[in-house]
């Protein structure tokens, strides 16, 4: 099903099989239906693995950079000690004023200078990955990671062991460095959790993260070709660049194609988490009202059912603090006092334990944080505030705004 006002749906609305749709000779056959698209395209499966480590014949990794000096090194000396190599890494530099292609060549990297563009990440790599695709071959794998980011030893082996025919991408679980201060820890706490989750799932997931992911290029250029068909939404590129949340916009494009989406275990580098409530207060707006403008550019279907009922769930669960608060301030404003029964003490008790127990991998100051449970809970009302804040610009539909973290 073409998106309202693509090519293909002006020009016949829809693709039927056995239509030859125009410029997409080479890299697409139209024949069968495929999940969430009524009359769509079939889309080569191109993952062929070889090699004793089941190494595709070459990757190549991209790391975009904005004024990364004082990281870049660090961050190229990451993938330089890999247990699988790469063939090339390639340092985008994008409207840099620093060093950062001086200090990336000297760390042994290649660099990229964008020209003129004005989409942040996603308009970098869409630039890099024109020049790096055509000369590459399906099989051959794509490693996209933040230049503040430092990949485990391990991550190129576990995301290359975890690729599949059915697998759109494989991506990183967050972790981050010891903590530097208070709000940094409950950041920490936060991203134990979900790897937590995810751990119990088998390291299936719904979101692609962007701190580091791989792709075969013959999945990317399957994306491109889908949004030229009309298939998916956007301009034929692997990233839709009006996109606020790259990673979640690709997702939803893997997931409407048919793929899973996976983030093994052994896909754990370190990323930097926000040192300032301004930065994360940025970040998690820009991330909430980023995945609700997507999920409105696909619309309603099989695919994003779930993703709709995540957002919903999410919605409810952000402003359950505040209705808890307002109900504690109620009692107190009616009666003068809040009265504890002990049915919800005892419940208490069991919210407490859940939350020490499910970071007790981030060690005891972590578990002794959660453990008095008010900064959990003023750290969640603040992912609350940040959240309702993304939903009131999505429903108003204002500017997008993007904010340096």
């Amino acid at each position: 099903r073409p998106f309202p006002g693509s090519p293909a749906r002006r020009a016949r609305g829809s693709v039927t099989a056995g239509t030859q749709v125009a410029g997409l000779e080479d890299l697409l056959s139209v024949s069968t239906l495929a999940q969430d698209v009524a009359a769509t395209v079939e889309l080569p499966r191109v993952w062929e693995p070889g090699g004793d480590e089941g190494q595709a014949a070459t990757i190549i990794a991209l790391i975009p950079a904005h004024n990364e000096e004082t990281s870049i090194a660090a961050t190229v000396a990451s993938m330089l000690a890999q247990d699988l190599k790469p063939d090339r890494i390639l340092v985008i530099c994008d409207n840099c004023t620093d060093d950062t292609e001086a200090v990336a060549r000297k760390a042994g990297a290649d660099t990229f200078v964008t020209v003129g563009n004005v989409h942040k990440k996603a308009g970098a790599l869409n630039q890099a990955l024109a020049a790096v695709l055509p000369d590459l071959a399906d099989s051959d794998l794509l490693l996209l990671q933040d230049a503040d980011t430092l990949l485990n030893p391990g991550f190129s082996k576990a995301a290359i062991n975890a690729m599949s025919d059915d697998v759109g991408g494989v991506c990183a679980q967050y972790d981050m460095a010891t903590p530097r201060n208070f709000l940094e820890r409950m950041q920490g706490s936060e991203f134990a959790r979900s790897r937590r989750r995810i751990g119990r799932k088998d390291g299936r997931t719904k979101i692609l993260v962007g701190i580091a992911a791989m792709f075969t290029a013959g999945k990317l250029r399957e994306v491109i070709a889908a949004r030229k068909a009309g298939i998916l939404p956007g301009d034929p590129a692997v990233y839709m660049e009006m996109s606020l949340t790259e990673d979640y916009e690709l997702s939803l494009a893997f997931r409407t194609l048919g793929y899973r989406l996976v983030c093994p275990d052994g896909c754990r580098p370190r990323t930097h988490a926000m040192p300032t409530l301004a930065k994360l207060w940025h970040q998690r707006v820009r991330w909430s009202r980023g995945g609700l403008d997507d999920l409105y550019v696909y619309g309603v279907t099989r695919t994003t059912a779930a993703y709709v009922a995540d957002q919903t769930g999410r919605t409810l669960t952000m402003l359950t603090p505040f209705v808890y608060l307002a109900y504690l301030i109620s009692l107190k404003l009616t009666y003068g006092h809040i009265t504890w029964a002990l049915p919800w003490l005892l419940i208490n008790v069991l919210f407490v334990g859940e939350r020490v127990i499910t970071v007790r991998r981030e060690g005891w100051r972590a578990m002794c944080v959660s453990l008095l449970l008010v900064p959990d809970l003023l750290y969640d009302w603040f992912m609350a505030a940040a959240y309702v804040s993304g939903l009131t610009k999505h429903l108003r539909g204002s500017a997008t705004q993007w904010h340096e973290t």
